[in-house]
């Protein structure tokens, strides 16, 4: 995905008059909303999941809008390029430039991150390298509801590993690497996914694609791995 910058600003410092009865009798020591607000951004800026945030004089649930529930004002939102998210339905879809993205938890925010792989729509394409295998191109509907989009990868008839691979060079080592791909049963039902050095070490997670698990994960050599998920899309992809 490409690079995501997210900036956040809000306005409004006038706050709407709250029912003492709802409100316990007393607004003393209620921060106001100008200061809430400038709390919630600071939040945001140091990378906090906020899904739901509210006080007596301000309600700002960030389920499906950026609109405030109570509270004078509005919330604002930026970020430089398109980017990418799965709605309510499973659908992988794309917002435009300084369009919020909200899936079915809620608002998402992610940091900056950079696609390495930059033939990752295209598995035909010669970048990739195949073994013991094949790709049929443009073979099915996409997750993102393009029809014949996606493609199939075709096994040979060996009894061999069967894969499509890139080398890719990294040089910080400091920086968590994520391999992520839309995947869908079809001749098989179990996916393996792994990264590795070159030198032995790296990490693997292979996972159901029909129940939508992770089976197994293994860190061979000195590999170090964070997690390994599975996420259930439409219309039996997953993620």
């Amino acid at each position: 995905m490409p690079n995501d910058t997210v900036r956040w600003g809000a306005t409004g410092d006038q706050v709407e008059p709250v029912d003492a009865k709802k409100d316990g009798g007393s607004n003393a020591g209620k921060p106001e909303a100008a200061e809430y607000i400038n709390w919630l951004l600071a939040r945001l800026a140091a990378g906090a999941n906020l899904d739901r945030d509210e006080n007596a004089l301000l309600r700002l649930p960030l389920i499906s809008s950026l609109a405030f529930e109570h509270g004078v004002g509005s919330a604002t939102f930026a970020r430089s390029t398109i980017g990418t998210y799965i709605d309510r339905y499973g659908v992988v879809q794309t917002a435009a430039i300084d369009e919020p993205r909200f899936e079915a938890e809620g608002y998402l925010t992610e940091g900056a991150s950079t696609n390495l792989a930059f033939r990752s729509d295209d598995f035909n394409n010669a970048y990739w390298t195949k073994t013991q295998s094949s790709i049929t191109p443009n073979d099915t509907t996409a997750p993102d509801g393009v029809a014949a989009s996606a493609d199939l990868f075709v096994e040979s008839s060996n009894f061999a590993l069967h894969s499509v691979n890139r080398d890719i060079a990294t040089s910080d080592t400091t920086v968590l690497n994520t391999l992520t791909v839309f995947a869908k049963a079809n001749m098989r039902t179990e996916l393996a996914l792994r990264m590795d050095s070159g030198g032995g070490a790296g990490v693997v997670a292979i996972f159901d694609l029909v129940n939508g698990v992770v089976i197994s994960t293994d860190s061979p050599g000195d590999g170090s791995q964070e997690s390994a998920k599975i996420r259930a899309l439409v219309d039996g992809w997953y993620r």
